[in-house]
């Protein structure tokens, strides 16, 4: 890889921030920082494809037209979920996954997606939110958000989780999330993490959801640990 830069880049290893579309804000703004001595960074969205499939094609050619790959990828929510189509199809573009509170894995028994079931994900999302300050921006965008496009988000991932074939990444994957987080979301990332040959979950303390917003120093430790020496502190 070409140190284009002049930062020594070439000698890091390549770690793609993965934004979520659906998402009014960054959940990386606070970590970028601090993981930008560490790492050679590439600041991704999963554009604009309507689905799964094309968004996981749009992040591979943004990894091989900056020549950044094999890398660590590191998603939140349904950004984490369509990064898993990328995952599954092109593991030679993948050196290492963390997923944050990945908005996959089966919904909670008797949830009916004609009835509401994903404007009930954003309200509880929305109330968990209000209750963490680093939440606040997050509440107020998903507020304002269409509910089809909130629809449309939950519909999707519950399409991927039924066609990912979940045992062929043999690759390592950790799901984080935090031990005071919604039970659902809890569930969810347990789910994702047991569904792969080599997922582990990783569970922290004293955490919400927003963990990356409120504790950014904490969370970035976190990534360093696991991505830099697989070895996880969760307190």
């Amino acid at each position: 890889m070409a140190d284009e830069d002049g930062d020594g880049a070439a000698s890091r290893d390549p770690l793609a921030l993965v934004e979520d579309p659906l998402a009014g804000y960054s959940m990386w703004a606070r970590t970028t920082p601090a993981l930008r001595p560490a790492f050679d960074l590439v600041e991704v969205g999963t554009g604009p494809a309507t689905d799964a499939s094309a968004a996981g094609a749009e992040l591979a050619e943004t990894m091989r037209q900056t020549d950044r790959y094999p890398a660590h990828l590191l998603a939140s929510s349904w950004a984490a979920a369509r990064t898993l189509d990328l995952v599954l199809r092109r593991p030679d573009l993948v050196r290492g996954v963390l997923l944050h509170e990945p908005y996959l894995a089966e919904p909670d028994p008797g949830i009916d997606p004609a009835s509401g079931g994903a404007l009930g994900w954003r309200d509880e999302v929305v109330a968990a939110a209000g209750a963490d300050p680093a939440g606040a921006t997050v509440a107020e965008h998903l507020t304002t958000l269409d509910p089809a496009r909130v629809h449309d988000a939950w519909s999707e991932c519950r399409s991927l989780d039924a066609r990912l074939r979940w045992e062929e990444y043999p690759g390592p994957v950790a799901v984080v999330t935090g031990m005071e987080s919604a039970p659902s979301i809890r569930r969810r990332a347990a789910a994702v993490a047991a569904r792969f040959p080599n997922g582990t979950l990783l569970e922290v303390p004293a955490a919400g959801s927003f963990l990356p917003l409120a504790e950014p120093d904490r969370f970035v430790g976190i990534v360093m640990a696991y991505f830099l020496e697989r070895n996880v502190p969760t307190t």
